[in-house]
């Protein structure tokens, strides 16, 4: 090594400094080499969290709508046996005359707004959730988790599709590695079937209440059953909470396994 060249073949290195030709070709040392085994640290943001405060709400609810519909028939009893025609406006009237029942009819409302809002913010969040385990050939992306609430009649299906492949998803055992196609084989639970199930039969129901409550022309009958098929949608709605939380559960715990 020198500071200057001192002849024929003398080459310059990348420290300024000039070096012998024999150094040219000498071998370079090799420094030891390990096999390196990936480590895969799962992500924090692929963890599903229980939604605790949307399974409140939910079952309180559900308890609104079975007192909410104990109150409809006792009303639709008390219709039936009056000799005076009643109108449709002085029935629901009448409903507001029981202070447990009007608390009740308060709470289902309520409730039902603050449950759908928790429940949206949680599906939306878990089908992101869902998205970072790299599942291949998803059709529900994490918008409809929202907007298929918000679609008329399809609101009656899309939802329950989306709600569906992420249960496929949440079962596929998950330790850091994108899943890939490996969700596809897997059924949805019977649990939110019966969750789906028993929520549209409710609003089927109770818009057939509806229906028949039009029908009274001076006729107290019609609106007695308009009130025992209301209350018979409200048990409906109530069973199908109830199963929303069993349904929850149920993902959550397949999901975090």
């Amino acid at each position: 090594m020198a500071d200057r060249t001192r002849g024929d073949g003398w080459w310059q290195a990348s420290d300024d400094k000039w070096y012998p030709p024999e150094l040219l070709d000498a071998p370079r040392p090799q420094w030891p080499t390990t096999d390196l085994v990936p480590i895969v640290v799962a992500s924090t943001s692929t963890m599903v969290v229980s939604p605790n405060s949307a399974i409140g709400w939910i079952l309180a609810t559900s308890l609104a709508s079975v007192l909410t519909a104990l109150g409809a028939l006792n009303l639709a009893s008390v219709i039936r046996s009056s000799v005076e025609p009643v109108v449709v406006d002085d029935a629901f009237t009448h409903v507001g005359e029981t202070g447990v029942v009007v608390l009740a009819l308060m709470a289902m409302s309520i409730g039902s707004l603050v449950s759908a809002i928790l429940l949206i913010v949680w599906l939306f969040k878990t089908s992101n959730a869902m998205d970072s385990r790299g599942p291949i050939g998803r059709s529900w992306s994490s918008g409809w988790a929202v907007g298929g609430w918000f679609l008329p009649l399809a609101s009656l299906i899309i939802p329950k599709l989306v709600f569906s492949e992420m249960e496929r998803i949440a079962q596929v055992p998950y330790g850091g590695v994108p899943i890939g196609e490996r969700w596809k084989p897997y059924p949805r639970s019977r649990i939110s079937d019966l969750w789906w199930l028993m929520w549209v039969s409710s609003s089927v129901v109770g818009f057939a209440a509806y229906w028949i409550g039009t029908l009274s022309e001076g006729d107290n009958d019609p609106i007695a059953w308009a009130l025992t098929v209301w209350a018979f949608s409200l048990l409906l709605t109530s069973g199908a909470g109830v199963a929303l939380v069993a349904t929850l559960r149920h993902f959550v715990r397949a999901a975090n396994q």
